[in-house]
């Protein structure tokens, strides 16, 4: 199956981060003119963008089109960095952008109000009591979630329990019996729900619950390389890990390497994200980043105007990659 992403019409600032190797923030901040990035930094941007054509117009148009013409996306509460962040921020940038609006990633008050107020915000990584969204559903400023949100709130997710159960199923079919869960921020929704389903794939697949089999990998490759580690120096005996995210199964397959164990010999691992960058060598539940952006624009637009909220749950598919099959079969 082909996962590559589209070729876009234009360059992005993604892509102009990537080339000058700093973050997306970094790009911003050069192209807004603020302060906090050095010299050398800053004309290593400006030579990215020059390199690959993209224009900082769109930033600039944002400095004088005013909030009429500005969506605030509010990233996860907690610093979180890693590819689908990465790429699910270029995404939304993009999508916006074809409707005349222009992304600015924004901070928050100590009482969840944002920094500045603009046309409308988009959430990400939102919690049980997130202030954010507390404050922008009381003060009635038209936002999306992305990610499990209200009963009655705009929102756009994959299908994270089918997903997850997906992935221990497919587990479940290679034969493997001890199938831990790596997962992480018991305070946001995502990973409960993730977990939620890995218990309903263990239930279709006819496998016990075990809580041992549970690791906080901190949704970071580093933590999931910990959480492994730990695992196996305490004995754990698993031959298959289904992971909330990417990054978490990429640090385990690293763990399981580091432990003179191999992928998918020994242990079989699935990630949930699809990320671009593993293609083909990890297994995973892909969810259409592209699409949910696109969805998430268009839940914005309807709450602007005033429509009724509505929940969007986009598809995900597995895709097979040699950390549970071997090459021939992820080919």
């Amino acid at each position: 199956m082909d996962t590559a992403r589209p070729p876009r019409t234009s360059a992005t600032i993604y892509e102009a981060a990537r080339l000058a190797g700093v973050s997306i923030a970094t790009v911003s901040r050069v192209l807004n003119g603020k302060p906090g990035v050095n010299v050398k930094t800053r004309q290593r941007v400006l030579d990215a963008c020059a390199e690959i054509g993209f224009s900082p117009n769109p930033v600039a148009r944002q400095l004088t089109s005013g909030p009429e013409k500005t969506v605030g996306l509010f990233m996860a509460p907690r610093q979180v960095t890693g590819g689908y962040y990465s790429l699910m921020y270029a995404d939304l940038v993009d999508a916006l952008d074809k409707r005349g609006l222009l992304a600015r990633q924004m901070e928050t008050r100590s009482d969840g109000t944002p920094a500045s107020w603009v046309k409308g915000y988009i959430l990400m990584g939102v919690g049980d009591d997130d202030l954010r969204l507390r404050r922008l559903r009381e003060a009635h400023v038209p936002h999306v979630v992305l990610g499990p949100g209200e009963p009655d709130c705009f929102t756009v997710k994959p299908d994270d329990i089918e997903g997850q159960a997906l992935a221990v199923r497919h587990l479940a079919g290679l034969g493997r019996k001890r199938i831990a869960h790596l997962s992480g921020h018991p305070d946001n929704r995502v990973p409960s729900v993730r977990l939620a389903g890995y218990r309903r794939g263990l239930e279709q697949a006819g496998l016990p619950f075990d809580p041992a089999l549970l690791l906080d990998g901190d949704f970071t490759a580093l933590g999931g390389y910990r959480a492994l580690r730990r695992a196996f120096d305490a004995g754990l005996k698993l031959d298959g890990i289904a992971a909330a995210s990417d990054d978490m199964a990429v640090g385990a397959l690293a763990a399981i390497e580091d432990a003179g164990l191999k992928a998918p010999e020994d242990v079989a691992v699935v990630g949930f994200d699809g990320l671009p960058f593993h293609a083909g060598k990890l297994t995973s539940v892909r969810q259409d980043l592209i699409e949910i952006a696109e969805v998430a624009a268009t839940l914005l637009d309807e709450a602007i105007a005033g429509g009724p909220p509505r929940e969007v749950t986009v598809p995900v598919e597995l895709v097979l990659g040699e950390s549970s099959v071997r090459a021939a079969a992820a080919g």
